[in-house]
């Protein structure tokens, strides 16, 4: 629990918040560190699968290759066997040669790219503001704060600028009025009733006829 000099209703409501959103941010350590330990088990235990099928492989050949090796050795002698009987000597140095230049190749080892997608660890800016997401299973996702709708509630950087300037809050009287502009100029339809502007009308006719809307509601 946070300590402070301070034990008033206010400062203890604050209190509160930091001992919860430290706790947060305790959870978010542990659960970002677990996921990559989490991705290098996976990635070394899919590593050393592939590496035991590629060595079960070269096993496998090397049985049936072995068969052919001894059946050919075996057939050979056979053959240097009958030389010697018939003291067939030049045949025999043909053979021998030819036996002594024979080379078996067991398998060529060549390296694929694989992709793998390695975790990268992104610092969160403008703690603060930022808003709250949902953090996934594979991946910490942070949101566009630009993208966001802002919030009614004022950022808690402007109230601490406005504190210090000693300003009042920012008023909203504004808002109902603001919602309907379009930041395309060019909007032809009223977003109200859905009556067409005619060609003719300017910006500011449009408007007009926008907020007399609001004023009959």
């Amino acid at each position: 629990m946070s300590s402070s000099s301070n034990t008033n209703d206010y400062t203890k409501k604050i209190n509160i918040v930091y001992d919860k959103q430290l706790k947060l941010l305790d959870t978010d350590e542990k659960k970002s560190i677990e996921k990559i330990g989490h991705w290098c088990s996976k990635t070394i235990d899919r590593i050393n699968k592939h590496a035991e099928k590629e060595v079960e492989k070269i096993k496998d050949h090397y049985s049936s290759l072995r068969c052919t090796f001894n059946q050919q050795h075996k057939d050979t002698v056979e053959i240097a066997d009958s030389y010697h009987e018939k003291l067939q000597s030049d045949l025999f140095n043909e053979l021998h040669e030819a036996y002594s230049v024979m080379k078996y190749k067991l398998v060529t080892i060549k390296y694929e790219m694989h992709e793998v997608s390695y975790p990268e660890v992104k610092f969160v800016e403008d703690q603060l503001e930022k808003d709250n997401s949902n953090d996934d299973d594979d991946d910490v996702q942070v949101p566009n704060i630009d993208s966001t709708p802002k919030s009614t509630t004022e950022p808690l950087s402007d109230a601490r600028k406005r504190r210090r300037a000693g300003k009042p809050p920012p008023s909203n009287s504004t808002e109902s009025t603001n919602q309907f502009e379009d930041t395309d100029d060019s909007f032809d339809k009223c977003p109200l009733c859905f009556m067409i502007f005619s060609s003719k009308m300017t910006q500011r006719d449009r408007e007009i006829h926008i907020n007399e809307h609001c004023t009959d509601e």
